[in-house]
């Protein structure tokens, strides 16, 4: 077949089955197998730069997805993705800092119920690491740390399996659940704890808390849909859609930055009943505005026809599949460094705390 023919059998498997290309932004996908073909000569090398590897989309069989320029026009509305993202991330740095010290302030308690009164000492100050104090406080730390574990492990194996279902998902159910599913999780979350500290519960009924919200995908189901939406409702040309990134961004980084410095404030005034509380309230108003968000992968793009296990298969032949493998390893590798700075990144809130609580904030006994 020449590349002529398999560009006019690839417009006609596109009209075949959607009525036109008059309506699709083919220009929106620069490098796709249609522009591509449109810009070769009819008797060009096929050995040049516009050589159609074996990519998904090469072939008149593969399933492609067209967005139409139109369904990108869906109002202001759409921005409102990064107020969203600003107060999931505030609600969650709030009680995340909020549960690691309370944690700690629970152990301590039940440890050494005669104990309760913090004193704040200088870290830089010589210890006698065979007093008795030392010991105890040591004894704390060990304790506090297994229980950070626990609750890593409770929240993280389940957020692993939901997160593989769930961003797989979104071509079928379209975007709008995804916003969701991660905000009644951590909500749900959020009120198993705000019950456990008032109710003073044993710390293994909290663990109930973050297995939900594992199970809903947790923040990393929050960035996925926010970045894929954000992808969805601009184009690649201008600067709209680095825009939309750059707000999440700046919606994450101002939350982070802002409530990780003010919560510590907030425990030490008010304890940690209301810092939890506020989270939560956090959570429910970002309910609030998802509501308002409207869908930007309606029923008339989904594709039902596949199985959720066979797009699974799809989204995973990116790492493992047939093609692409000469330059796969690159992605590859990119997305090995992307892990391990992740390690240090979401690994070291836990080893903050512990220090600050520890080296700076001693228990008086």
């Amino acid at each position: 077949m020449s590349f002529s023919s398999f560009s006019q059998s690839i417009e006609n498997e596109v009209r075949r089955t959607s009525g036109s290309l008059d309506d699709y932004d083919t220009s929106s996908a620069p490098g796709g197998v249609i522009e591509r073909n449109k810009r070769r000569s009819r008797h060009g090398n096929i050995n040049g730069p516009d050589l159609l590897p074996d990519l998904v989309g090469s072939n008149v069989t593969d399933d492609v997805y067209l967005i139409t320029q139109s369904d990108n026009e869906i109002g202001w509305r759409k921005w409102l993705v990064a107020p969203y993202c600003f107060l999931y991330i505030a609600g969650y740095i709030t009680s995340s800092a909020t549960f690691g010290l309370f944690v700690y302030y629970k152990v301590q308690r039940d440890l050494y119920p005669d104990l309760d009164q913090l004193n704040e000492t200088s870290a830089c100050k010589d210890v006698n690491k065979s007093s008795l104090d030392y010991q105890r406080q040591v004894h704390v730390q060990d304790v506090a740390s297994n229980w950070g574990i626990y609750t890593s492990l409770a929240v993280g194996i389940p957020a692993i399996f939901a997160n593989m279902l769930l961003g797989s998902s979104t071509d079928k159910f379209g975007r709008k659940f995804l916003f969701f599913l991660p905000c009644i999780g951590t909500l749900i979350r959020m009120i198993v704890t705000v019950i456990g500290i008032y109710f003073d519960f044993n710390l293994t009924y909290h663990l109930i808390g973050f297995i939900v919200e594992g199970l809903t995908g947790q923040l990393f189901t929050m960035l996925l849909v926010c970045f894929t939406y954000v992808a969805d409702v601009t184009s690649q040309k201008g600067k709209t859609r680095a825009l939309g990134i750059t707000m999440i961004e700046l919606a994450i980084g101002v939350a982070v930055a802002g409530f990780s410095f003010s919560t510590g404030y907030f425990i030490q005034n008010t304890g940690f009943f209301y810092p939890m509380l506020s989270a939560g309230i956090m959570l429910a108003m970002s309910l609030i505005v998802v509501i308002f968000i409207p869908e930007s992968f309606p029923p008339a793009k989904r594709d039902n026809s596949e199985s959720v296990v066979t797009k699974m298969k799809t989204a995973y032949d990116l790492y493992l599949g047939s093609f692409n493998r000469g330059r796969r390893w690159k992605y590859n590798t990119l997305l090995s460094v992307f892990t391990f700075t992740m390690f240090s990144a979401l690994g070291r809130g836990s080893v903050e705390a512990a220090v600050s609580v520890g080296g700076t904030v001693l228990l008086e006994f």
